[in-house]
């Protein structure tokens, strides 16, 4: 699988409920329990978020991405996805590529 990273933007402050943090919660389980979920969180002093997540393609990325109540209620109303060329250690941090 590839990794994606997923930049939501644009956070609406105050305008988060109770039910739709719940929410955001339930999805995040969700796609952590299928393994599609490596890492998320906000960006500190930012209108900034970031998932990266695993997928076969960037069509399924986009539909993962695009199913986050936060997206889907406009909490963070721009989204991006990029797919990650990851560089590390096994490929030599791309020296091999």
């Amino acid at each position: 699988m590839k990794k994606y990273v997923v930049i939501l933007s644009g956070k609406k402050k105050n305008t988060l409920t109770e039910q739709l943090l719940h929410e955001h919660v339930e999805h995040l389980k969700n796609i952590n329990k299928q393994g599609r979920l490596f890492i998320c969180g906000p960006l500190v002093n930012s209108d900034k978020a970031i998932k990266i997540i695993h997928a076969n393609s960037m069509e399924e990325a986009l539909k993962i991405a695009h199913s986050d109540p936060f997206t889907i209620n406009s909490y963070y109303p721009n989204i991006e996805v990029l797919e990650l060329e990851e560089a590390n250690e096994a490929n030599e941090y791309l020296l091999k590529v």
